[in-house]
């Protein structure tokens, strides 16, 4: 009646790198965008080997130019740290956080960051969304189900 649990804990470990990855970029992502001045994404989601940020208008950015801000600073090899249940530390300064816990060690942990190039609409919930992904698609099949399909 349904899979076993050992079934379904060998995914979940599998899978926890990429996903610790994804909501380590989300954050850089998050943080690059606040200095630019846009206004923080008001819904952090997740896709398979990725993550989503929502915003109620779409941001006027370059998309290759925020990629390469985040790909240098995911190269300085900053340090990130648990501070307390709202916040991590990362490179010496504390940044709101809602999964302070579900961090990879530095930024050079996070392997072929890339964004998709464009914004998608989402007439559903009427949000601009900005997707980003880590890893590689055939190291995520290793740990895990991988997508990298997103609907228009």
């Amino acid at each position: 009646f349904g899979p076993e649990p050992d079934h379904i804990k060998n995914i979940v470990f599998r899978s926890l790198v990429y996903r610790k990855m994804a909501h380590t970029a989300e954050d850089l992502t998050s943080l690059a965008l606040e200095e630019w001045g846009v206004d923080p994404a008001q819904i952090h989601s997740d896709v398979s080997g990725g993550f989503v940020l929502e915003f109620p208008e779409k941001p006027d950015i370059d998309l290759d130019d925020l990629e390469a801000v985040v790909q240098a600073r995911i190269k300085e090899a900053m340090p990130i740290g648990y501070h307390d249940e709202q916040h991590i530390t990362m490179g010496g300064s504390s940044h709101f956080c809602s999964g302070p816990r579900l961090h990879v060690a530095t930024t050079a942990d996070i392997e072929n960051y890339r964004l998709l190039k464009e914004f998608r609409y989402s007439p559903l919930t009427r949000t601009y969304l900005l997707v980003g992904y880590v890893g590689s698609s055939e190291a995520a099949e290793e740990g895990g189900s991988y997508d990298q399909s997103f609907g228009s």
